[in-house]
């Protein structure tokens, strides 16, 4: 592995933030994500996540693509109390002015929170900090380098964090 792929710094830790930590341990031989939030023991949602307590229905292509970033996802989901549902047997489908048959169409979905996924998930994210551990990374900006042009911005070097 060369120097430049021994470690990775993802920051922001949402679920865009988590499935970035878990596909880059793929190739990374070090992950820190890092994150404003700090999170306990309970499950609660976190600023700037208004839909966390709302229901999210997880398709099977999706399932699939997680669980090959997050092995036995789905076996955590299930043991947290996520339902699998078929979509056209075990729901309501009201289209052009009534509601249709329910027919076992062999399409299977979960049906979680938001909270709830995404806590699944960062048990299993690389880069994680533990939830009770002293010393956490915090996100406080970018750093970057000044641009050519005055008030651009120029590049980013890196996350800036204490």
């Amino acid at each position: 592995m060369s120097a430049s792929s021994e470690h990775a710094i993802v920051y922001g830790g949402s679920m865009v933030g988590l499935v970035t930590a878990g596909v880059l341990s793929r190739h990374f031989a070090r992950v820190t994500l890092v994150e404003r939030d700090v999170y306990g023991d309970a499950l609660q949602p976190r600023k700037g996540v208004p839909q966390a307590l709302l229901n999210h229905a997880l398709l099977t292509r999706g399932m699939r693509v997680f669980q090959e970033i997050f092995p036995a996802l789905e076996q955590r989901l299930v043991e947290a109390g996520g339902p699998r549902f078929d979509m056209g047997a075990d729901q309501g489908w009201f289209a052009h002015g009534g509601w249709r048959p329910r027919v076992d169409c062999g399409l299977r979905a979960f049906s979680v929170s938001r909270l709830l996924l995404e806590s699944v998930v960062r048990e299993r994210a690389p880069g994680h900090p533990p939830r009770a551990g002293p010393r956490r990374p915090r996100g406080d900006g970018l750093a970057d380098t000044p641009g050519p042009r005055a008030g651009d911005g120029g590049a980013v070097e890196g996350p800036r964090g204490r």
